[in-house]
């Protein structure tokens, strides 16, 4: 049973991860231009984890994706409750952050930011 308990959290961690890898995908894509990057990340987290199929967690959530503005980063997390055969109530967390990516000319300063 343990065996088949920790293939469940496995699984559900790769879940939750690759739901987080979509949402940070468009808050890094969005964060410098659209001021809705926030809810469309969540939006983008949720999809990803729902079109995957898997009930392995419930009560999936993606609380609002955080910027640190020294460091241009954004992050994206994904949080649920592990579905499993045991009745140990386990919490899945994952976090994904990565660079905001911006594209300006070169002629005109070539970075992010002010």
């Amino acid at each position: 049973m343990l065996i088949i308990q920790f293939a469940l959290w496995f699984n559900a961690r790769h879940a939750a991860l690759a739901a987080a890898q979509a949402g940070a995908r468009i808050a890094r894509e969005e964060a410098a231009s659209n001021p809705s990057w926030q809810a469309d990340a969540v939006t983008e987290a949720t999809n990803y984890y729902d079109a995957l199929g898997t009930k392995l967690l419930t009560n999936v959530q993606v609380p609002p994706p955080s910027m640190d503005n020294a460091t241009h980063e954004v992050s994206v997390t994904v949080t649920g409750q592990l579905a499993g055969i045991l009745p140990w109530h386990m919490t899945i967390t994952q976090t994904v952050a990565g660079p905001i990516e911006c594209f300006h000319p070169v002629t005109a300063g070539g970075g992010c930011g002010p």
